[in-house]
Parts: C-alpha cells; structure tokens; sequence
C-alpha cells in the first residue's frame, strides 16, 4: 500500500494553504489578477491556434514583452522571478548579519565571506594567487600529484575528479569515485566539433588563456605557448571522455577497480602521493567511472614535457580564482563568458556575491531564509502534495498493459519505499572548522571549497547521511536521487507562479504538480529504473517488461531529435531521462487533478475551461527567452530539453491536452504517433 493513501483533493487545494507559510512577497494589482484566473493573459498570443504550436500560445506575448535583462544569458517566467525574489530576501539576510542585526548559526562565516567579496576596495595584488601558482610544481611524480591534490581542494577539476558516492552495488555504503574531468570548456563537444561556429568558439578560448596568463605577469610569448598546451591537453582529455548522453547508462560509469586498478590504469601518477595530501591515505574502495579515460590520461602525463603541464595546472588554477580578482581580470572572465552564453552585461557586484557566499557557506544562508519564510505547517502541507502525486501513480501503475506482474510488485515496492524531502533537511550542514576572513575573498573561496572537499571525502567509509542535500534549501529547484531513492523539493521552489494562494486548483496543479510528478517519475526513467527501492543498481526487471519500456523510450527519444535549435537538433538519448518525467509527470497532475473534481461541474475562467487552465498554467510555467549563444551551449550540455519543447512535446503526447482545446489528428499538437512511458 502506497504510503499515506488520501484523497487528490489534497493536490490542488493544499497548494492554496502553502503559500501562507511562505512569507510570500506583496504582488501587484495585474499579478494578484493573472494568479486569480490561473491564466496570465498577457502572456497568450492569441493570433497563434494553440493546436499549431501551444507553447506560442501560452508564451507568445510574454516572450514578446519580456526582455532577457543584460547581465542574464536567459529570463524564464518562474524560475527567473521566483530567483529574483529570492536573491532580494536572501541579500537583506546577509546585509543584516554583516551588520550585526540577525544572529543566525555560522552567522559570522556570512559575514567573513559576504564582506571580504563586497569590499570594492578590495586588494588588487596577486599575493594569494602568485603563492598558489609558485607551489604548482610538475617536475616529477609527487610534486605533480601534490599539485593536482591543492588544486582540487582549490575548487579546480585538473585532469580528473575525485570524490565520494554511494556504492551503486550497495547504496548503503560511500566509497571513493575517480571520473573523467580536467576541462576548461563546458564540455568534451566543444573541442571535437568542426563545424565554423565550434572553430570560432575553440579559438576564442585560446585567445582568453593567454590573456589571462598574460594579466598574471607571464610574458605574452610565454602567454602564448601556454595557451596551446592548454587546448592541447584539454583537447586529448576530451576524446578520452564518455560522451554525456552514454553517461546517462549508469552501467557504463560504474567500474568498482578499487584503489589497485586505478594505479594499474594510470601507473604514472602517483596515486599514494595524491591521496595522503587529500586527507585518506588508506583509501581503497574506488568506483574508476571511465577507466579508458585514467589510461589515456597516464599517456599524457608520460608525454608531455613538465613546462606544459605546469601551464595547465596554472590555468586550472588562474580560472577559478579571475572572479575573485583584480577588475581586469574579472572583465577578461567576463569577456569569455559572454562569448559562451550571449550575456551582454556583467551581473553586479552584490549578485555575484551573492552566489559566491551561496556556493562556499549556502546552508548557513538558507537557515536563515528558511526561518524567515518557510514554516513546519507549509512543510507538512507540500508533504501532502507529494503523497496526492503518489497515489496517481499508483494507480496508473496498475493499469499498464505493457508491464508484467512480477515487474509490477516491484515498482509497488519501489514506490512504497520512495522518501520525500521537504522544505530544508531535519539537520542542518554545520560550518564548524571553517576559517574566513574578513579581506581576502580569494583566500575565502579557496577555504571554503577545500572545507567542502574534506566533508565529501571523510564520508567514504561511512553510511550515507540522510540530512546531506545536494543543493541548499533556498534553491529554486527539485530532485530526484536513484541511490536514496528520494526526492528533494526545497523551499525555494514552493512559491508562484508554481503556486499561489489566489490560484484556482487548475493552475496549482498544473504548475507545481507537473514538478512533483516530473521528480517521480525520475525514478523510473531510463536512468532511474535500473536502481531498485533501495537505491542499488540491480535487475529487477524482467526481461518481456524491459524491452517494453526500451520500445517506448525508443519513441520518446525519435520524437525529440525532430526538434531543432539554430543549427543543432535536440539529442533525444540526452535529453531522454527529463523528457520522460516532463511527459509523465504532466500525465499524473492531470490525473491527480481530473479526479479531485470528478464530483463537481467545470470552472471556467476569462473562457477557458478548468482542463485548459491547467495544461495554460504548465505552459506558462516554462515561458523563456534564451540568448542564442546560450541557447546552443545548452543543447550541447543541458539534459532537459529547451522550454519549448518541454511545452510542445509534452502535450503533443497527451490526449486529455487534445480534448481540451479541441486538437484534431494530424495537427502538430496531436500528431497520429503520440509518445508515453508511463
């Protein structure tokens, strides 16, 4: 029996209670009305049949009347705003614990970090850096490996990455993964493409190197030889590395070697050296994700000459510490960045602050923004929520066609096992040990990500922790994690326009239902269902349903490489994991929904039906305008597909979304072949 059997009523209208809880900001007259009707109806554009292209409809005005700000590479219609919101109440937190008007835990660890960065008058000298730099030394084995070990305490992924990870063989257990890393550009296509664009792009980068090189007092020939040995190796790491899409198979990056068969994989880089300057010298369970990659990585390291890898650690180390530099260089950062992302201004200062004391001491800012605007009666209330999605699923369950008896008990069991997360975590992440100063906030990210590095990797050995969440709580954001076999929805998220208290049920339940089923239904998508209720990587399926499911996936994933963005296509094995959940997590908020008003006549509002209501509330939910510069880097990296086709391609498969705007067969919206897992 499904945990806490209730009624679905409790989806829709729980939603309204919630934000109540939540300390929610004062809202306009025009936004008080888009929440009332459920529907932003300067957002449609009505010139455009919603049968053609849905998300045109829904979006169209907004998009037109929106602009992306300068300093942002895209603006989305709810999580842009809803960060914005955050990042204003977040700000005030740390104004008044820099001044002494808030006491929270680890309040003075806020104060250190926020100030030492927001100083404008900050020193301008290399002093922190340059001592860094001098310590790197490639000369031979063990100072190589102890180089490396500084850096990735220093926050820099050179060469690969090393941290902790249950055992996907038993999840109740840490031990230590080696995984393929060491680049500087987003990821490995970006240095095997050919086509003009990828060119531009790869020589951009190495422009910027030897800049930034040449800001750090490196002579501009110099500046130059190094930046080629950067791309040089950088481009050899990057034909090692597992494309992302075959990442998604967790069979494929599970490789338990242990500590004996990463030193037989890369015998040239002293192992021993690197471990006993990380703090675990006896470490020796070891899950070696790529193992193809620590052997080419071996090669480079006996190849190339120890000026070429001290030029890449160097840089390694000159790119994580240029925001936290002297104004030129975060200006030649920012430069480079722009060419990524399109992003035309940089963000203010304050912002980027912001997210810096959010990455080095996030937990103890979210305590205090959790206190400030997230209560235990809204906790227990979005509790429900999840346990309304929960039963739709279940019930679902029962009715494939596709999935045999056997199979099906243990999705029950998988189901029945699922833990939910609410809010912020029972124990807070304490930043005991952890010292900051108050002018130096080069020395402060450097401190703090090393701190973090010490408590990822002194789990190894020990049971996972319950309370460790992989984002802080103020996060506008939700997850799924197959080796817990859990969901995560932090308070962040838990605001309109996802939901709101002057929202008819419809449009809760198609905003933040839809996201509550999305993370479901992550743990049975193609990457999901191969763990069983208790988060280990084990066959439970048989082999008549596997095929099933692997013939439906098929379809999804054919589906979503018809999608263009500029001159790329979605890639449908990428993208398929969240394409599966957005499809199937829409499926189960109508469901939830369609069943909570099964007793009652229809509602409409400004003349759209209740069943419209809710697929205009999911669409609006996803209004985006993206840089196209961004935009590409995102259909390159992003496993979720652009916010069109998480529109589009997910009504395409719904027949409930024909029925409710009168789609016929052969209309893009309803095409004949329509696409379903569960």
């Amino acid at each position: 029996m499904v945990r806490g059997m209730r009624d679905h009523r409790l989806l829709v209208f729980a939603a309204a209670i919630l934000l109540a809880c939540t300390g929610a900001e004062k809202k306009t007259p025009r936004e008080i009305a888009a929440l009332r009707s459920g529907v932003d109806l300067e957002a449609l554009d009505r010139d455009v049949d919603p049968c053609e292209d849905f998300y045109q409809f829904a979006c169209g005005g907004w998009m037109k009347r929106t602009p992306i700000p300068p300093d942002r590479p895209s603006w989305h219609r709810s999580f842009s705003e809803i960060r914005e919101r955050n990042e204003q109440a977040l700000i005030r937190i740390l104004e008044d614990v820099a001044a002494g008007r808030m006491q929270t835990p680890d309040g003075d660890k806020l104060a250190a970090f926020w100030k030492s960065c927001m100083e404008e008058d900050a020193r301008e000298e290399l002093d922190t850096v340059r001592a860094e730099l001098g310590r790197i030394q490639s000369d031979d084995a063990e100072d190589l490996a102890r180089s490396v070990a500084r850096l990735h305490d220093a926050g820099a992924a050179a060469f690969f990455v090393f941290r902790s990870t249950p055992d996907y063989a038993n999840a109740q257990q840490v031990i230590g993964l080696a995984d393929q890393g060491g680049l500087g550009l987003p990821d490995r296509e970006y240095y095997l493409r050919d086509d003009e664009k990828s060119r531009q792009l790869l020589e951009a980068y190495r422009e910027h190197v030897a800049r930034v090189f040449v800001l750090a007092g490196v002579r501009e020939e110099q500046a130059a030889a190094n930046a080629d040995a950067v791309l040089s190796i950088e481009a050899e790491l990057a034909r090692a590395s597992m494309p992302r899409a075959e990442r998604r198979n967790p069979y494929n990056v599970y490789n338990r070697l242990d500590r004996k068969g990463l030193e037989q994989r890369a015998p040239t880089f002293r192992w021993d050296v690197y471990f006993a300057e990380s703090g675990i010298p006896e470490i020796e369970a070891i899950n070696v994700a790529v193992p193809d990659f620590f052997t080419r990585m071996d090669e480079i390291l006996r190849s190339r000459r120890p000026d070429e890898l001290s030029a890449y650690l160097s840089w390694h180390l000159l790119r994580v510490a240029a925001p936290a530099l002297s104004e030129p260089f975060v200006r030649e950062d920012f430069q480079f960045q722009k060419v990524l992302t399109g992003q035309e201004e940089i963000a203010p200062r304050f912002r980027r602050c912001l997210e810096a004391t959010d990455r080095a001491v996030g937990f103890a800012l979210a305590r205090a923004f959790v206190r400030e605007h997230f209560g235990e009666e809204g906790k227990e209330v979005a509790r429900r929520l999840v346990e309304g999605i929960e039963n739709a699923f279940a019930e679902n369950l029962r009715s494939l066609d596709w999935m045999d008896e056997e199979t099906r008990a243990r999705a029950f069991e998988k189901l029945e096992t699922l833990k939910n997360q609410i809010g912020y975590p029972e124990v807070w992440r304490s930043y005991e040990g952890l010292n900051l100063v108050d002018d130096d906030q080069l020395a402060n990210r450097m401190a703090a990500a090393a701190f973090e590095r010490r408590r990822d990797l002194a789990r190894i050995g020990r049971p996972p922790d319950p309370n460790d969440w992989f984002m802080p709580p103020h996060t506008v954001n939700a997850y799924y994690y197959a080796l817990r076999n859990e969901m995560v929805f932090p308070a962040g998220i838990l605001q309109p326009p996802f939901f709101a208290v002057e929202a008819p049920e419809a449009a809760n339940a198609g905003a933040i239902g839809m996201v509550m089923g999305h993370e479901l239904t992550h743990g049975f998508d193609d990457k999901g269902r191969l763990f069983d209720a208790h988060g280990n990587l084990r066959s439970w399926w048989s082999e008549e349903s596997g095929r099933a499911f692997e013939e439906k996936a098929q379809c999804v994933v054919e589906q979503y490489e018809n999608y263009e963005v500029g001159d790329l296509r979605v890639n449908g094995r990428l993208t398929l994991g969240e394409n599966i959940a957005d499809i199937g997590g829409l499926k189960l908020a109508w469901k939830a929904f369609e069943k909570s008003r099964s007793d009652r006549q229809d509602r409409p509002v400004h003349g759209f039906t209740e069943a419209q209501q809710f697929f205009l509330s999911y669409a609006q939910s996803w209004c985006a305008n993206v840089r196209e510069e961004y935009a590409r880097m995102r259909v390159l990296t992003d496993p979720h597909s652009p916010p069109k086709y998480r529109v589009n391609g997910v009504v395409s498969n719904l027949s409930a979304f024909q029925e409710a705007f009168a789609c016929q067969t052969g209309q893009p919206m309803a095409p004949a072949r329509r696409c379903a897992v569960w």
